[in-house]
């Protein structure tokens, strides 16, 4: 086993079906490859029984925070970075659609970056289950549109699988405003722009429709506008 501490944060939003087994793979998994672990649920003030399903777990590594109303996802995750106490913090989705024995990759990957993304596009990835035609064009499109505005020049900045330091993620996520889907691509602009080395390493990915989250052309929209402007906060300095 190795001297390691993880944080894992989870985001969720109406999981009460898929809670459950993610807890449960998540836990026992770790506790074969890590020294020690916590794993911080951050609710999105669900209106279904997710919260009764992370307290019926009953494993005492498990916090669980409610927010009073809908804040986004990236204010979701932001939130459970600052109540986490581990060097090392995993971000993941609550569906497991990256498997969570994907982070032993990760963690091989580590080094000296300071931030290790999963990616469902790299040449190295692993799909065992495809995205529906019109969403994997969106995310191709999307992807574009981050080269275009962010300079990114990742594959995949919305998987929702990343390692990253507890320095890095506090200093990172201190200064990040977008609170929903396009906080990935915020964070990693901010990353770059920051000098914190970041590697992508492709992993497997098992696409999990049920109850998704996306509407590629409502949030589609929407995201192009949040990448204009965090294309634009920066500009005006207000990252600091």
């Amino acid at each position: 086993m190795n001297s390691i501490e993880l944080s894992v944060i989870i985001p969720t939003y109406k999981e009460e079906k898929r809670l459950g087994k993610t807890l449960e793979n998540v836990t026992d998994f770790l506790g074969k490859i890590v020294s020690d672990f916590e794993i911080i649920i951050v609710d999105d003030n669900s209106p279904d029984n997710t919260i009764k399903v992370a307290k019926g777990f009953g494993n005492k590594k498990i916090k669980i925070i409610k927010n009073p109303k809908r804040v986004g996802k990236g204010a979701s995750v932001r939130i459970g970075i600052e109540k986490s106490k581990y060097p090392l913090m995993l971000i993941t989705d609550a569906d497991l659609s990256t498997p969570i024995e994907e982070v032993s990759k990760l963690l091989k990957n580590k080094g000296r970056n300071d931030i290790v993304i999963g990616s469902r596009r790299s040449k190295d990835s692993d799909i065992k289950k495809s995205q529906p035609m019109k969403r994997s064009f969106f995310g191709k499109m999307f992807v574009l549109l981050t080269r275009i505005v962010l300079g990114l020049d990742f594959e995949d900045t919305q998987c929702g699988f990343k390692l990253m330091e507890a320095k890095a993620a506090r200093d990172i996520f201190r200064i990040q405003k977008i609170s929903g889907y396009c906080f990935d691509a915020e964070i990693l602009f901010i990353a770059k722009k920051s000098g914190f080395l970041v590697k992508e390493v492709g992993t497997k990915w098992l696409d999990n429709p049920e109850e998704s989250k996306i509407r590629p052309v409502r949030d589609g929209l929407k995201m192009l506008a949040d990448l204009l402007r965090i294309r634009l906060m920066w500009s005006a300095g207000l990252y600091k």
